[in-house]
């Protein structure tokens, strides 16, 4: 007489491969993520490596440019030879020229202007310029507000010969991809010489979403832009202090 075959329950064989399933699935998803995650560091770190060199060139290109004599805006003859009248400073001689001021004179005396660009880009938090005058209580600005109707940055974007200047345009016209930079010069005045100036080329580049600022000090004018270029103490945070 047959016996009957009594077999054991199977059931944990699927549950056993259920979870091997469910475990390789989240393997293989936490592996895309770590690998997701690397790609877009390494694009936002490349975005911002580039948006630096870009800003530095754009700041190099400004620097030069206005200490050597070079006609970077619509005005006719070097930059550098504008004229400013102390007791009625505006307009400035180039529309790419700013001041941090409550009236028509140049009341500031440490550069400000990138620096509320900087909190306004950041914070996405805009503020009102009137053609070259920024107001002290304008703590944060978007670059978008010093483009108006009689001033505006000057915009650079790369090219295959380096650098190219658009004497025309507003920066919303060029795109973030491809890399952009503004600049611009903010003037301060001293703080004990009334008729002694201070230069400093601000700039501003973006590539994608990476933003970068830089300032450097151009130099020091009398009364007459022009009659005495000093392209020296660039890296002193005090250009007016004396050695």
């Amino acid at each position: 007489m047959l016996k009957p075959i009594h077999r054991k329950p199977q059931g944990y064989v699927l549950l056993l491969t259920v979870i091997l399933l469910l475990a390789l699935s989240m393997i293989s998803i936490k592996f895309f993520s770590a690998n997701l995650n690397d790609s877009k560091i390494a694009g936002y770190n490349r975005d911002a490596e580039e948006s630096f060199q870009l800003a530095e060139s754009a700041l190099n290109l400004i620097y030069g440019g206005f200490i050597y004599d070079a006609d970077l805006d619509p005005n006719p003859g070097p930059d550098n030879q504008g004229v400013i009248n102390l007791d009625d400073t505006l307009p400035l001689p180039s529309p790419y020229m700013f001041i941090v001021t409550t009236s028509d004179k140049i009341e500031q005396t440490t550069p400000s202007i990138l620096q509320r660009i900087a909190d306004g880009e950041a914070r996405a938090s805009n503020g009102n310029v009137a053609g070259a005058r920024v107001l002290p209580t304008e703590t944060t600005l978007l670059l978008t507000d010093l483009f108006n109707n009689t001033n505006a940055p000057l915009i650079f974007t790369p090219g295959n010969t380096g650098l190219q200047q658009h004497k025309n345009g507003h920066w919303n016209d060029f795109s973030a991809s491809d890399g952009k930079a503004a600049a611009w010069i903010e003037i301060t005045r001293d703080a004990f010489q009334v008729n002694r100036l201070y230069l400093f080329a601000q700039t501003m580049a973006q590539v994608g979403k990476s933003k970068s600022y830089l300032q450097r000090y151009i130099g020091e004018y009398s009364d007459v832009l022009g009659s005495n270029v000093w392209a020296l103490t660039e890296a002193n945070p005090n250009p007016g202090a004396q050695p």
